[in-house]
């Protein structure tokens, strides 16, 4: 939902320049089902949930009554929601296109760390498109103070239209 003043629990570092942050994570949970044949134990990934969500612990707004400021921090957590959406498709269409996506190790323990670290480092390809997309939306909008700041929201705003119809479609 759109971000509050409660949103922004952390301090602001001493040497900061700037009047607010928004730090967002990508987190995931999955299922699995597993078989273990001939001391080996495969692990046959089932689902993924893919959410984000912004530190609020990390996050801070030295203004926040600013509505200005409030709205281009918006987009920091938009760009988030938008790498989530699009995280969600791309592992959706690998788990339910191939058909299987195993893994297999000695131990379930061994076998679902496995699983868990694909899945991590598949996940950093999104983190990092979106820590690419912050920075461009900073240096394009001026930190919301220039002209691209309306442009960008309302591409956001789209984007975010456009990959939830296509995350719909797959539920």
């Amino acid at each position: 939902g759109p971000l509050t003043a409660d949103d922004f629990r952390g301090k602001a570092p001493a040497n900061s320049t700037g009047a607010a942050r928004t730090s967002t994570q990508l987190r995931f949970t999955y299922r699995y089902s597993y078989q273990v044949r001939d001391a080996q134990t495969t692990l046959n990934l089932e689902s993924v949930t893919i959410d984000a969500y912004v530190r609020r612990d990390e996050s801070w707004n030295s203004r926040p009554d600013d509505k200005n400021l409030l709205e281009h921090e918006q987009g920091h957590a938009d760009i988030a929601w938008i790498q989530c959406l699009k995280a969600r498709i791309a592992l959706h269409d690998r788990i339910h296109n191939e058909r299987t996506w195993t893994v297999t190790a000695p131990t379930l323990e061994e076998a679902a760390a496995k699983l868990e670290k694909e899945l991590t480092d598949r996940l950093k390809a999104f983190e990092k498109a979106g820590r690419e997309a912050d920075a461009e939306y900073d240096r394009e909008t001026r930190h919301g103070l220039g002209a691209r700041q309306t442009e960008w929201r309302r591409v956001q705003v789209e984007t975010i239209k456009r990959l939830q119809a296509e995350w719909n479609e797959r539920l």
